[in-house]
């Protein structure tokens, strides 16, 4: 028995509390009370030991390294991603990733970054997958090809970065992904650098939260 979970929009960022529409403490104790809907989500399920399931993001490359360097430097709120993607901008290098998609297909690629997503934004209303969903069955993944490509595609909702371009990026849907050739991983926002090839696979409708969004 799924026992539904209630998100509470207490932490940085809060991407998944937008997404299931309690954004505010309100929004959340009003939710608790009256119940209105559940929604079944997948997870993804990863061979990294520390950090075995992710609810909503998988980086691999330079996002990765965005975020192990804020958590290095201590840094707090919005303007941490600022300092860290600055930061990153000058010492990360785009590596030959080898990723195979669904136990099918491998292609090779010098790349920046690869982000899987389980929904569209990150953030408030960054955008960064904007077909995701929390419940579709598989992984949406983004690979950029250059670091400037990721920071130009992050854009507000009804708002497009004036360098935003749909070049220099690959989408592609998968259920299960191999990734080769780069250590640099964060797991919902937790980092890690693993030394090993990088798996992770979509595990459908396996956790339950209470939403206020159809």
């Amino acid at each position: 028995i799924k026992c539904p979970i209630a998100v509470f929009p207490l932490g940085f960022g809060n991407a998944l509390a937008y997404c299931l529409g309690v954004e505010t403490l309100e929004k959340c104790l009003e939710v608790l009370e009256k119940q209105p809907r559940v929604v079944s989500c997948d997870l993804f399920s990863t061979n990294i030991p520390k950090i075995p399931f992710a609810v909503f993001i998988a980086g691999i490359g330079f996002d990765a390294r965005i975020v192990l360097m804020r958590m290095q430097d201590r840094y707090i709120g919005f303007r941490s991603y600022i300092l860290s993607a600055i930061k990153s901008l000058f010492i990360h290098n785009k590596k030959r990733m080898l990723i195979t998609v669904d136990d099918c297909v491998t292609f090779d690629a010098v790349a920046s970054s690869l982000v899987v997503m389980n929904a569209p934004i990150i953030g408030k209303n960054y955008i960064i997958a904007e077909n995701a969903r929390l419940n579709d069955g598989h992984m949406n993944c983004v690979l950029f090809s250059t670091k400037y490509a990721y920071i130009t595609n992050l854009r507000f909702r009804g708002f497009k970065h004036p360098l935003y371009t749909e070049e220099n990026k690959v989408t592609f849907n998968a259920k299960k992904i191999k990734v080769s050739g780069e250590t640099f991983v964060q797991i919902d926002g937790d980092p890690a650098i693993f030394q090993n090839d990088i798996e992770i696979g979509v595990v459908p409708n396996a956790i339950s939260f209470l939403c206020n969004n159809e």
